[in-house]
């Protein structure tokens, strides 16, 4: 990541700027509380499936420079897609069929501008007249709308003094301006959310 004129860019290892990039957070480690009560919101929720205890979000102005971002994370071998753990990814934010055929009839996708990657959704939606299927993981404590692409990948850790190494998951979140400042205010504000979740939790340990 580097700043350029008041705009921060991914840099690729060639030292060359792309991608420019209105947000990069670390997001704060999930605390305890924050997964018990995770556990405790959802009876098919185990320990074992929280994934989510470290991670980043991209944030981007438009759809397209999302996509570049994800492109950019697996060019530059930042992440594996053999390390993406199964079940564990949402994709709201472009259909997958979409992405083949554009990426299928216009191979340097990445040069289309951005009113023409929404005219090829606009019109991919009306020719399936609504049936789009998503890439999502089913999150009841979630507002509707929010359109976003999030996957947990496995990174592999090395302990030189050790020389032990194991994998451990963390989280990549990439989402336009628009769905940011959602999290952020109204039904989508992140406080909102985690309240809905434990009101989730108290009603199935309480049961009232």
């Amino acid at each position: 990541m580097e700043a350029s004129r008041g705009q921060s860019f991914l840099r690729r290892k060639s030292g060359e700027l792309c991608v420019g990039v209105t947000h990069f957070e670390v997001k704060p480690h999930k605390t305890s509380v924050s997964s018990v009560t995770k556990l405790l919101s959802k009876a098919e929720t185990h320990m074992i499936n929280i994934n989510d205890k470290v991670g980043v979000r991209f944030v981007t102005q438009t759809v397209r420079e999302a996509l570049q971002v994800l492109q950019f994370l697996v060019s530059e071998h930042l992440v594996s897609v053999a390390h993406v753990m199964a079940g564990q990814t949402t994709n709201s934010l472009y259909p997958i069929a979409l992405l083949r055929q554009i990426s299928t009839e216009y191979p340097k996708w990445q040069e289309l501008d951005n009113e023409q990657l929404e005219f090829f959704l606009q019109d991919f939606y009306k020719k399936h007249n609504g049936t789009v299927q998503e890439v999502k993981k089913e999150n009841a404590f979630s507002v509707s709308g929010y359109q976003f692409i999030k996957f947990v990948v496995r990174r592999l850790i090395r302990l030189p003094q050790k020389g032990g190494q194991f994998f451990y998951p963390y989280e990549i979140q990439i989402m336009t301006e628009k769905a940011y400042q959602m999290s952020q205010e109204g039904e989508g504000d992140h406080r909102l959310y985690k309240q809905r979740q434990l009101e989730a939790a108290k009603k199935r340990v309480l049961d009232q």
